[in-house]
This record gives C-alpha cells, structure tokens and sequence, in this order.
C-alpha cells in the first residue's frame, strides 16, 4: 500500500514539474485554462476612427444625461481638476509694476472670456474639465470679439472631423479631422460650421487648443 502511494506521489510530482515554466501567464495567447481576449497591436491612430469615437461619446453623453453615478464622476472630476472657482493665474515677474497691470487685464478678461456666452473663465474651466471627462476631449478655439479683445470659444469633440469631400484622404493628410504635416503634427483642425454636414472650416493649429 505504501509501495502504490510513493509511486503515486512520485507521478503526481512529476506531471507538476512538467507544468513548471519560466513564463509570464499574461503572455499566453491562449488554451485550455485561458480565454481569448479579442485584441490587436496596431498605431494608436488607428485605435478609434471617426465613426468608432462618435459611438462612444453617443453612449457616454447618455450616461451623463441618465444615470446619477455617471454625474457623481463628472462632479469629481470638476473639483479635483479645475476646483470651485477655476484654476487661478497671479503674475510673478520681477517688475511689480507690470505684475499689477497684467493681474488687473486678466481679472477683467476673466469675467467674459467666452465669444458666445457671458459665462467667467470659472464657469467656462468646469465646462471644459466635464466636456473632456464625457467625451474624451474639447477643442478651444482662440478667437476674438467684434472689437477685436481676445475671446475664446468652446468646440465640442463631434464638430471635428474629416469633410466627406476628402475622406480619401483619411490616415493620410487627415486622421478624423486633424490635418497633419509630414512628421504628423497636427498643421489644422477641420470644423463643422452650422448644422451643414458639408460645410466644413480649416482652422489652423496655433488657433486652436485640443484638450
């Protein structure tokens, strides 16, 4: 009996050594104890192409409309990024004489800083942190009023993309809506104006800031 045991352990040993390896788990692609996970390597720009990124922010737009957990994060994600009263700039140069004029142009400018609202620089921060956490991102356009005092304006994420006029052109000059040079800087942005799937506008990069 004890004879039939120790063999038995000694089997039992064995066939466990032999499952023994020097291996990362993680790397398997798969088998008899280990799913499939459905995924690829490929260029981050080819991660999500325009009709894929409009999906996701369909449903995350959802969300943040209908469900009180989704608001919860959107409200965390204001106070920890921008806080209650905005992210707050204070001129620190060597010349306390321009320091004093700077601080006063800005406060000014922060009370409408937006081309279409009336909205503080405060308000207009919080908009900007929740639009980025709900869809991922947020175009700010630097523009100016009609006396020509600087302004900004808000783009939301569906509003850029490649025109249907030169979508053979995608992953080429345009990756979805961003025109990019030779190294794949982005050289403009191309917007949709109005509610003319159409009419598209080229804005150039240093006019606008994507978030």
């Amino acid at each position: 009996m004890l004879t039939r045991l120790a063999k038995a352990t000694a089997a039992a040993i064995r066939t466990f050594r032999r499952r023994l390896q020097a291996r990362y788990e993680g790397a398997q692609p798969g088998g008899g104890r280990r799913s499939y996970i459905p995924a690829f390597l490929q260029d981050a720009r080819f991660d999500a192409d325009g009709a894929t990124r409009s999906e996701l922010v369909r449903k995350s737009r959802y969300f943040e409309r209908n469900s009180a957990l989704m608001n919860a994060f959107c409200d965390r994600f204001e106070q920890f990024t921008v806080g209650s009263n905005g992210l707050q700039l204070t001129p620190a140069s060597t010349d306390e004489e321009w320091n004093l004029r700077a601080a006063e142009w800005w406060s000014e400018w922060c009370q409408f800083p937006d081309l279409t609202s009336l909205q503080p620089l405060s308000s207009i921060q919080s908009l900007i942190a929740r639009t980025w956490f709900v869809d991922g991102e947020v175009f700010i356009l630097k523009t100016k009023g009609a006396t020509s005092f600087p302004r900004i304006q808000l783009i939301e994420s569906h509003r850029v993309g490649t025109p249907p006029r030169q979508w053979d052109q995608e992953g080429r000059l345009l990756v979805d809506g961003v025109e990019v040079d030779k190294r794949g800087r982005p050289a403009a942005y191309w917007v949709r104006d109005g509610f003319d799937f159409e009419d598209y506008r080229r804005i150039p990069a240093e006019s606008i800031i994507h978030v």
